[in-house]
C-alpha cells in the first residue's frame, strides 16, 4: 500500500498540514481512489462552471491541504457507468493481490464514487453535480436519460457490478462514499448530496421573488414573469425545476399578483403545468425559436385585450422578469431580448452598480451594495373592472418605453461566458454547487476514518436513508451569483478568474 495520510512528518515527501488534532496511526495509512464521470470535450466557454474535472481537483487539493501526500490519491475518469464499473473491478482484482501479498486483511482506504450516468443534453446544461430529484433514495437513480432496451440492461448490470465492489470492498474495512446520484442495491457508507433541479428552481424562483418584490404585487399591478425549462426525455429534470419554481411562485399566480403574459400559465395552473413552458433545447436556434413564439403567444394577448383583431408579433411585451432555468437557455433568451428592442440591464434597477463600480471592489472585500428595487410600473390604461377582479392583468397594452424595459433574468450554472452576462447586467442571477465546501467535507471525512474514527463528523447528525440504510450526509446550499456577490463567489474561490469575467 503507498504512502497514505501523515499529520506529524514528512516522511512520505509532502510537508504535513495539520487540522485536525488526533495523530494518524501509522497503520491506519489511507488510500482514497476518486471515481468520476469524464468531463468529455469542451471546445467553448459555454459550459457550467462545475465539471466533474473540477471537482475531482478540489477533492483532491482538500486532501493534501489536510494533510494526505498526492501518491495517496488516485483519480480515475470514465465515460459509461459500464466503463465505471470495470474499473472498480479492477481496483478491487488490484487491491486483493496487494493485501494477500503483504498479509493485510484490513484497509482505513477510502473509495469515492459519482456514478457516470447518460445524461441527456438539457440535463447537462444544468451542471455535471446534478443530484438526483425530488424521490427517496430507493432505488436506481432518477435522472438518467431514458434509455433503449439494450442501454438499459448494460446499466443495470453495471450497477450490479459497482455493488458487488462495494461489498467487497467494505468488507476488507474499505469506506465507500456514493456523490450526486444512488445506485440500486448499492450499500454505501456516506451519500455527498448535491442539488437537483427542484432546488435550483427554488434558488431562482427565491432571487426573483425578492428582487420584484413580489410579495408586494396587487392584480392592479401584477409582476410579468416568464418560465423557460428545456426539454429533456425522462422529463424528470424539467417537472422537478417547475415544481421548485411553482413552490415560491404558485401562490401568486393564484391570487393573480404574478401572470404570465404569453398565456401559457395563469391563476388555475399547478406545479403539473410544467409541460406549457418547456422548450426544445438541443441548440441555440431552437431555444430561442422557443422563446420567441413565447413572445408571440405574448403580442397575440396583448392585441386581443387591446380588441384589435390580432396581436403584431413586434409588438412590445411588458416583463418583469424570465426565469431562463440555466446559463445556456439564459443566454438565447437575452439574445431574443436584444433582437426584440429592449434595452437596458438589470444595473438600471440600481443604477450606482456599474461596470466600473464591480471593477473597483475587485482589488477589496466589499461587495457591492443596491438600493431598493422599484415596482415595476402600474399599467395605467388598464380599465377599472380590470383591475378589480385581475382579469386584465399582464394582458394590458404597453406602447410606451417601459415596455420595452430589459427584465430580470435568472439562470444557473456559471458559465464562463454568462458570468460576462451578469457583469453587464443583462443576467441578473446565475448560480453553483458549492463543489470547494464539498469537496473539503468530503476530505475531512477521509481524515477522521483513516484516523480510525467514523466517517461521518460528530457535530453533523444530517442522514439520508440509503436503498433502506440510514447513512450520514453531506450537502451545501447552492451559491446564487449576482453582480454584487461576483468577486467573492466566483472569483476569490478560485472558481473562475477576473479575465473570465470580462474583468
Amino acid at each position: 500500500m503507498v504512502c497514505g495520510l501523515f499529520l506529524t512528518s514528512a516522511a512520505c515527501g509532502d510537508a504535513a498540514v495539520s487540522n485536525t488534532s488526533a495523530k494518524a496511526d501509522p497503520d491506519a495509512s489511507s488510500h482514497v481512489e476518486v471515481f468520476v464521470p469524464s468531463d468529455g470535450i469542451t471546445l467553448t466557454q459555454n459550459t457550467p462552471t462545475n465539471k466533474w474535472g473540477g471537482f475531482a481537483s478540489a477533492i483532491t487539493d482538500s486532501l493534501v491541504e489536510k494533510g494526505y501526500s498526492k501518491d495517496s490519491i488516485t483519480v480515475v475518469t470514465n465515460g459509461s457507468l459500464k466503463d465505471q464499473a470495470r474499473a472498480m473491478a479492477d481496483y478491487v482484482e488490484d487491491e486483493t493481490e496487494d493485501e494477500a501479498s503483504s498479509g493485510k486483511e484490513t484497509t482505513r482506504d477510502i473509495v469515492i464514487l459519482a456514478p457516470a450516468l447518460t445524461l441527456d443534453p438539457a440535463a447537462k446544461q444544468f451542471g455535471d453535480l446534478l443530484g438526483d430529484g425530488t424521490k427517496d433514495l430507493s432505488s436506481s437513480s432518477d435522472i438518467s436519460a431514458v434509455l433503449n432496451e439494450d442501454e438499459a440492461e448494460e446499466q443495470t448490470e453495471a450497477e450490479k457490478s459497482i455493488a458487488a465492489s462495494a461489498k467487497t470492498l467494505r468488507s476488507r474495512g474499505t469506506a465507500f462514499i456514493l456523490v450526486a446520484r444512488n445506485l440500486e442495491d448499492v450499500t454505501a457508507d456516506m451519500f455527498v448530496k448535491t442539488s437537483n433541479a427542484y432546488q435550483i428552481g427554488q434558488l431562482q424562483a427565491n432571487e426573483l421573488s425578492v428582487k420584484l418584490e413580489i410579495a408586494e404585487a396587487t392584480t392592479s399591478n401584477p409582476r410579468r414573469i416568464e418560465i423557460v425549462i428545456p426539454e429533456e426525455s425522462n422529463e424528470t429534470i424539467s417537472s422537478d425545476f417547475f415544481a421548485g419554481v411553482w413552490s415560491v411562485l404558485g401562490p401568486y399566480f393564484k391570487k393573480g399578483t404574478v401572470v404570465s403574459a404569453s398565456g401559457l400559465l395563469d391563476s388555475s395552473s399547478t406545479k403539473d403545468s410544467w409541460r406549457s413552458v418547456v422548450v426544445a433545447a438541443s441548440s441555440a436556434d431552437e431555444v430561442k425559436q422557443g422563446f420567441s413564439s413565447l413572445l408571440t403567444k405574448a403580442a397575440a394577448n396583448q392585441g386581443a385585450t387591446d380588441d384589435e383583431d390580432e396581436g403584431d408579433s413586434d409588438t412590445a411585451v411588458r416583463l418583469s422578469g424570465v426565469i431562463a432555468s440555466n446559463d445556456f437557455i439564459a443566454t438565447q433568451v437575452t439574445e431574443v431580448l436584444t433582437q426584440k428592442g429592449y434595452t437596458g440591464s438589470a444595473a438600471d434597477i440600481n443604477p450606482e452598480i456599474t461596470l466600473g463600480g464591480i471593477v473597483g471592489n475587485m482589488t477589496g472585500n466589499a461587495d457591492l451594495s443596491r438600493k431598493k428595487v422599484p415596482n415595476p410600473a402600474k399599467d395605467e390604461d388598464a380599465s377599472s373592472s380590470q383591475e378589480e377582479d385581475g382579469t386584465g392583468s399582464g394582458q394590458s397594452a404597453t406602447k410606451d418605453a417601459d415596455a420595452t424595459r430589459w427584465p430580470i433574468v435568472t439562470g444557473y450554472g456559471s458559465y464562463v461566458n454568462n458570468v460576462q452576462l451578469v457583469v453587464s447586467g443583462k443576467q441578473w442571477l446565475t448560480g453553483l454547487e458549492n463543489r470547494n465546501g464539498l469537496a473539503s467535507d468530503i476530505a475531512s471525512a477521509c481524515v477522521r476514518y483513516a484516523q480510525g474514527k467514523k466517517l461521518a463528523d460528530p457535530q453533523n447528525k444530517q442522514t439520508v436513508t440509503l436503498n433502506g440504510k440510514k447513512v450520514p450526509l453531506i450537502t451545501r446550499n447552492l451559491v446564487g451569483v449576482v453582480s454584487g456577490n461576483l468577486k467573492r463567489s466566483l472569483i476569490d474561490t478560485g472558481y473562475i478568474s477576473a479575465a473570465n469575467a470580462g474583468l
